[in-house]
This record gives structure tokens, C-alpha cells and sequence, in this order.
């Protein structure tokens, strides 16, 4: 799931935001996604109806957790209970950042041709919180650079019998999963989707004539636009 906004200070240009979601487990390679705008800089995900599962979930700041937690985490229950009285599938909800000067680098030999992390290399100590549970990973081949590693916060997990290393392990192999890459990519492939999804939609509503600019466009009016588009 991820939100995009639009240029920082214009409150004429609503928010677009984004769920990416599969139920083609364990072959998760094809995704839908429903787009929805939604008032201006509102980053919490409105109207959210999706099943259980795990959630990878992008662009949100540490200021935020508890605010994503109430809002977007307490409608996804609820939409499984409305799905069938008694439905109450575990949820794993995870919310993956980018941006970050956090960097990690190789001691000895155990390192790529350009002198990064080995693909897959997991951080969950010393450099992580004391209390929270998060990690880093570092799924990507760096080719350029040194690698930038995902910070990755589990902010609840109610599958008990999946331990850290279950959950770095699913999330590593979804890196694998993306559709235009052969490879790894640097994010979980349903939040690089999400990341993606509302740039097209933003495209595509353009070349169709319509304005997803929105130079007068009220809350209402920005609220509620929903558009599926077809499987990624």
C-alpha cells in the first residue's frame, strides 16, 4: 500500500493512493490494484477494504505508526469481519522505508564484485530498535554505489508461529517477485507496485482527458474516485 501526493503546500491536488494485493499464494506473481484519490496530503489510506494477510506498507515515517496502526490496521479488521461473520484471518503489517542514511558495509571476503553486502544480508541487532521489531535488508545486487538497505518496522504480526526469521526470509523472496526484474529488487514487490501504481494511474487519467490535478477540486470531490486497474 503507498500514498502520492502532490507537489508539497498545493492543497488543490489530491492524494492518490494505492492497494496492491494477491491471493495466488504461494505462486504470488500476479497482483490487482485499486486506485483511489482521496484529499490533499492525507497520507492514511481512506476506505480501506482489503482481506487478510501480509501487508508491506510504504511511505509512512515513524510519526506515523500509531496513526497508521488506528486508522488503516483497525479497517483492515474490519473488512474481514464484514467479509463473513467469525472471518478473522492473522495479519502481518509491515511498513517498509527507503529513506534513510543508514548504511552497512562488508568485513572480509564475504562481499559482491563491488564491494557490497551479499544479496539477502539481514541486520537485526545492534543497529536496529531495542524494543521495536524491525530489521534491515539488503535484497538488491548493488551495481552503483554503495547498496541502500530497506529498514523494514513489523508493527504486528498475530501469525505466532512465524518467527523473525520466517518473516526477513518471505520478505527477502518477494523482492524476487517483481515483474520487470529478473533479479532482486530493493523493496518487497507489492510495495514497489503500490509505489508505482499511483504514477500510472495519475498518467492514465491525464491522457483520458480528465485532470488528476485537480486545480479546484473540494474534499468531497477528491474523496471516494476509485479505478481498478488490470492485473500487474
Amino acid at each position: 500500500m503507498d500514498v502520492l501526493h502532490g507537489s508539497p503546500g498545493d492543497v488543490n491536488v489530491p492524494s492518490i493512493a494505492a492497494v496492491v494485493a494477491t491471493k495466488n499464494w504461494p505462486d504470488v506473481f500476479h497482483y490487482s490494484t485499486q486506485v483511489r484519490t482521496q484529499p490533499a496530503e492525507t497520507e492514511m489510506i481512506e476506505g480501506l477494504y482489503e482481506p487478510g494477510g501480509d501487508m508491506v506498507r510504504d511511505g509512512v515515517s515513524k510519526s506515523q505508526f500509531q496513526e497508521c496502526l488506528k486508522f488503516e490496521f483497525t479497517a483492515l479488521k474490519r473488512a474481514c469481519e464484514d467479509l463473513e461473520e467469525g472471518y478473522n484471518p492473522g495479519i502481518t503489517f509491515i511498513v517498509a522505508q527507503k529513506r534513510h542514511s543508514t548504511r552497512f558495509f562488508p568485513q572480509g571476503n564475504d562481499k559482491t564484485q563491488k564491494g557490497n553486502c551479499v544479496p539477502g544480508t539481514v541486520v537485526d541487532k545492534d543497529a536496529c530498535h531495542p524494543h521495536n521489531y524491525d530489521f534491515f535488508l539488503i535484497s538488491q545486487n548493488g551495481l552503483i554505489g554503495t547498496s541502500r538497505p530497506t529498514h523494514y518496522h513489523v508493527l504486528v504480526t498475530e501469525y505466532k508461529h512465524m518467527k523473525p526469521d520466517d518473516i526477513q526470509s518471505l520478505t527477502n523472496n518477494l523482492c524476487y517477485m517483481f515483474g520487470r526484474y529478473t533479479s532482486a529488487i530493493s523493496m518487497a514487490a507489492p510495495a514497489a507496485y503500490a509505489h508505482n501504481v499511483p504514477t500510472r494511474y495519475r498518467k492514465l487519467v491525464d491522457t483520458l482527458g480528465g485532470s488528476s490535478q485537480g486545480s479546484d477540486m473540494s474534499d468531497e470531490q477528491a474523496s471516494g474516485w476509485t479505478f481498478r486497474m488490470g492485473r500487474l
